[in-house]
Formats: structure tokens, C-alpha cells, sequence
């Protein structure tokens, strides 16, 4: 597609289980030139690949291909839009929204809300009787909670926000464009946040969206890269002491942090599983071990057990599947 001063586009359609996110897509795609990019959706991959969405296994699987593909994107610049449920922790969407501003990227956000969990409930029904994939009434009314408050963190972030009600049609409800709110009737909608409901107009890229885009530029991912060449056997002799625990985690304490919860959200392992009793010197070991850009075969077999061990044990999931 051809780009609005050559910016590329980073597209988020939100919303929790059976808003009607793939259903906006497929009714506007050819109408808005954000949802004219190429299409990142974990429920295609999985059928791509002939993946059960039953299976964690398989649901794995397909959240690593999502990440893969959208790491490729910002890469190569490239134009795309994936959905989330906005269901789990703010921050890997927060980090994406600040390096997709570095990068250049003009950012997009397409929210569809409903009016109640149990309507988000019975759509997933409707949705599994007509074959699809469903969901722990549970887990959605957890996902319906947290997207709406992640929604109010989250949405100052877009440089353009789209917000619709989708309880009984799709309403449009909330524009703002270039970070200045131009249509707000949200007023009458109980379920959206008041932060959004009481917005009249914002200031273009507030001072505190500039201040974290500067912090994020202060603690780069690539930190570790730069000053260090991981092996196995630098490995044993870095950690064996405490004192050289302590020294590399407090040089690399808040990548350390991210590298944990970017190989927990990437495996479906969670960060208690992952580092363990020791957890200070396993945090360090896996985040040095991230940090050559792939996780050496010995530490990717084990994390292959933790799967397929949670697999067996966990019969539902926290992922942010659509």
C-alpha cells in the first residue's frame, strides 16, 4: 500500500473475546487505510499450520509466530495490525507503542467494547457453535476487566484512536486523530473508562509520553548484545558466585526484568516457573543467555519441557488469544 507521508503503520485492533474484532476487520478493511497492512492474527496461524486451539501446545506456537512476525515487521518497517484482548499485562504493549514511535511509526488503535462480560460470554458461545474456538467464561470476564483498564493506561500512547460500541451494532463513539480528541460521545456508555469519557482535547505527544520514550532510549534491549559474547562456559563461571549475581543484576536489573517477561509471554511459562528458588541468579543466566539473540539449545529444550509439562497440568489459559 502506499504510505501517508511514507510513514508505515502500527495498527492495534483491541477488545475482549467476542467484541467483534475480526468482524470490524473483515467490514472495514478495504474502507480505512490502517487495516490496508499486512495481518498478524494468531487464530489464521494456528489454521495455518492445523493447530487445536484445545491444545497449549499448539496455542504456544502461534503467540511465537505472532511475536516473530511482528518483531519482522518493525525490522523491516513494514505496515502491519495484529488484535489483542488487552486482557493481560499493559507493559509488552506499552514497549511495542514506544518502539513503534522510535521507529517511526505512526500508531493506530481500533478498541470495540461492550457493554457487559456476559454479552462478551454469549457472543464466544455463538462463536463455538459455529465451530470457532472458545473461551473460560472465567478467563473472559478476568480479560474484560483488565482490557478496559488497560484501555484507559493504554490509549494516550496512539497517535490515532478509534473506539466502538459494539453491545448491539457497531456505534462509533470516540475519535482522536493526531493526538487530539475531535469526536467524544462516550458519555452514555457506562462500560468506557471515565479517564476517556472526560476527555476533551490533548495536547500533541504529552510531555509524559516523551518522557518514557526517553527512558526507553536510556535502557536500550540492546544492552547486553553490546557487552557481551555468551558460551556455555562463560556462563558457569559468570554466575557461580553471588557476588557476581549481584553485581550483574543490579548493572542489568530492568532489562533482566524485561527479558523475563518478554520469555514468559513467548513460551507461556510463567516467570515463577522459569527462574525457579534461585530466582535472582536465574533471571540473570536467561536474560545473558536471551541476549545473543536466540536461546542456546540446551536452555530452548528445557523451556520445550516447561511447555509441554504445562500442557499436561493447565487446563486453561491466560494468553491473549483472541
Amino acid at each position: 500500500m502506499i504510505l501517508e507521508n511514507d510513514k508505515p503503520y502500527y495498527v492495534v485492533i483491541g477488545g475482549v473475546n467476542g467484541a467483534g474484532k475480526s468482524t470490524i476487520y473483515q467490514i472495514q478493511n478495504s474502507k480505512r487505510k490502517e487495516l490496508d497492512t499486512d495481518r498478524i492474527n494468531a487464530d489464521e496461524i494456528l489454521r495455518r499450520f492445523g493447530g487445536n486451539w484445545n491444545k497449549q501446545s499448539d496455542i504456544n506456537k502461534s503467540m511465537r509466530e505472532v511475536l516473530r512476525e511482528i518483531e519482522g515487521h518493525f525490522k523491516e518497517g513494514k505496515s502491519f495490525h495484529h488484535e489483542t484482548t488487552f486482557g493481560g499485562n499493559p507493559y509488552p504493549d506499552k514497549k511495542r507503542l514506544l518502539n513503534a514511535k522510535k521507529l517511526g511509526y505512526e500508531s493506530f488503535l481500533i478498541y470495540i467494547g461492550l457493554d457487559s462480560p456476559e454479552r462478551a460470554i454469549e457472543r464466544v458461545k455463538s462463536r463455538v457453535a459455529k465451530g470457532g474456538h472458545g473461551v473460560p467464561e472465567d478467563l473472559i470476564r478476568k480479560r474484560y476487566e483488565f482490557s478496559l483498564r488497560n484501555l484507559a493506561e493504554l490509549e494516550k500512547y496512539f497517535d490515532n484512536v478509534s473506539i466502538y460500541d459494539n453491545s448491539d451494532e457497531f456505534s462509533y463513539i470516540y475519535v482522536k486523530e493526531n493526538h487530539t480528541v475531535v469526536a467524544n460521545n462516550t458519555q452514555e456508555y457506562a462500560w468506557v473508562p471515565k479517564a476517556i469519557q472526560e476527555k476533551n482535547a490533548e495536547t500533541p505527544i504529552s510531555k509524559q509520553i516523551m518522557m518514557d520514550i526517553s527512558q526507553e532510549e536510556m535502557n536500550p534491549k540492546e544492552t547486553l548484545e553490546r557487552i557481551y559474547s555468551a558460551s556455555d562456559d562463560f556462563i558457569s563461571d559468570r554466575f557461580s558466585k553471588e557476588a557476581q549475581v549481584d553485581d550483574f543484576y543490579r548493572n542489568h536489573k530492568n532489562e533482566i526484568k524485561e527479558r523475563i517477561l518478554s520469555i514468559s509471554f513467548s513460551t507461556g511459562v510463567s516467570q515463577d516457573e522459569l527462574v525457579g528458588q534461585d530466582k535472582r541468579r536465574n533471571s540473570c543466566k536467561l536474560a545473558y543467555i536471551n541476549s545473543v539473540g536466540e536461546l542456546l539449545v540446551k536452555t530452548d529444550s528445557e523451556l520445550l519441557s516447561m511447555e509441554l509439562n504445562r500442557d499436561r497440568n493447565i487446563q486453561k489459559t491466560d494468553f491473549e488469544v483472541e
